[in-house]
Formats: structure tokens, C-alpha cells, sequence
């Protein structure tokens, strides 16, 4: 995997797109996309951040 270099600065909003492995819609359920908040959930309350918008299509998601 490359070692992206990314800024990091406190206060900043950052927009990133994430694809499925060989564009499989592991997202396309119901279910799936419950079980994806929980897991976003989860994290916010380990590690503080705020999703300010997010789209979750079938094989990919945005989020800023």
C-alpha cells in the first residue's frame, strides 16, 4: 500500500472517498449500512471527529 503523505491540522475539513475491493456492493443492504454507522459510531466515541456529510452508494462512500 503506498505511504500517502497527508497534512493534518486541527480544525480542517477533509473530503475522502473509500471503494469496496473490486467494486463488490458490499454495501448495498439495509443491514449493511446499520452495521456501518455502528461501526462509525463506535469510533467517534473512541476517537472525537464530525462527519459533516457522507454518501454510501453500493461499492464506494464519500465522506467530508
Amino acid at each position: 500500500m503506498p505511504n500517502y503523505r497527508r497534512l493534518k491540522l486541527s480544525g480542517h475539513c477533509y473530503f475522502f472517498t473509500v471503494v469496496s475491493y473490486l467494486r463488490h456492493p458490499i454495501l448495498k443492504s439495509t443491514e449493511a449500512v446499520a452495521l456501518f454507522a455502528d461501526v462509525i459510531a463506535n469510533v467517534q466515541s473512541k476517537r472525537p471527529f464530525e462527519t459533516v456529510a457522507h454518501v454510501i452508494l453500493p461499492d464506494h462512500l464519500h465522506v467530508l
